[in-house]
Order: C-alpha cells, then sequence, then structure tokens
C-alpha cells in the first residue's frame, strides 16, 4: 500500500498525476458536457469516480477512470462490427 497521497493517486496535482497528463489519448474521450464541472484534471488514473465517456463512434456511456485506464470499452461497442 503507498502511503503517499499523490503516487496513490487520492491526491491529484495537475501536470503530475491528472489524467489528461497520465493518459491523454483515453482523456480525449471524456464526455464534453455530460461530467459538469469535472475535467480529466481532476481525477487521476486510479479513480473510483465513474465518469461520462463519448467513443469516437459518438456512444456516450458511465465507467469508472480506473477501468478506463486497464482498458475497459463501452460495453455497446462490443456487441457492435464496424
Amino acid at each position: 500500500y503507498n502511503k503517499c497521497p499523490i503516487c496513490s493517486g487520492r491526491k491529484v496535482v495537475v501536470g503530475q498525476n491528472d489524467l489528461i497528463t497520465t493518459h491523454p489519448e483515453l482523456a480525449k474521450e471524456w464526455h464534453p458536457t455530460n461530467n459538469g464541472s469535472l475535467t480529466p484534471k481532476d481525477v487521476s488514473s486510479r479513480s473510483n469516480k465513474k465518469v461520462w465517456w463519448l467513443s469516437p463512434e459518438d456512444v456516450s456511456w458511465e465507467c469508472q477512470v480506473r477501468l478506463r485506464v486497464k482498458g475497459r470499452v463501452c460495453p455497446l461497442l462490443l456487441k457492435v462490427k464496424f
């Protein structure tokens, strides 16, 4: 267990451990309106917070940040063959 609040993701430092810094490609899928004032700069890659994402195919869906970092994709898109 990591006691450092920054390394563990409990404290977000913009430019160091925020999602847009650590995972910029994933941050591009952050839903532009459904998350209110919350932005990718407000969460770390280890966050359990559920947020809204917008897939490249324009599908909105909700998922925890940490699960997206681990590779989770929209369940609807898994059923559709493009």
